[in-house]
């Protein structure tokens, strides 16, 4: 089984978002994916600005890490029954903490689509949208 990576369009939103984490994949400047193997290359920031025109492209369960870790948002995909076909609804939950106090606790129902891995883009981008950039 292998990671499906982020889309172009998920990419160029999670950089404008500050995601910093190092890759073996990035876009190099069009929605076309470089990758590199890790026997040979150490994963690289390319969204750092030294990166130049490339832009990271993780997989959407080290994106979906990065969420949870740096901005406290979940994305939860779960199959469900519409008119016998098997979909997949999608909830994203962000808390809000500071000094151990739970502030509050969004929770967003955000799509139905065919397959986990659609969902789950659709996830990442409706979460990317809900960090405010400081």
């Amino acid at each position: 089984m292998k990671d499906e990576l982020i889309s172009y369009k998920t990419a160029q939103l999670a950089k404008e978002k500050g995601f910093e984490w190092k890759t073996l994949n990035a876009y190099d400047g069009v929605p076309m994916v470089c990758s590199h193997s890790e026997s040979i290359f150490k994963p690289l920031n390319y969204n750092s600005p030294s990166g130049g025109n490339y832009v990271s492209a993780p997989a959407q369960s080290l994106l979906q890490r990065w969420l949870r870790e740096e901005h406290f948002i979940d994305i939860d995909i779960t199959p469900t029954v519409w008119d016998s076909n098997r979909v997949y609804r999608g909830f994203i939950h962000q808390d809000f903490i500071r000094s151990e106090i739970h502030l509050k606790n969004i929770c967003r129902e955000f799509s139905y689509n065919i397959n986990y891995e659609e969902a789950l883009e659709k996830g990442l981008q409706e979460a990317l949208k809900l960090i405010n950039n400081e």
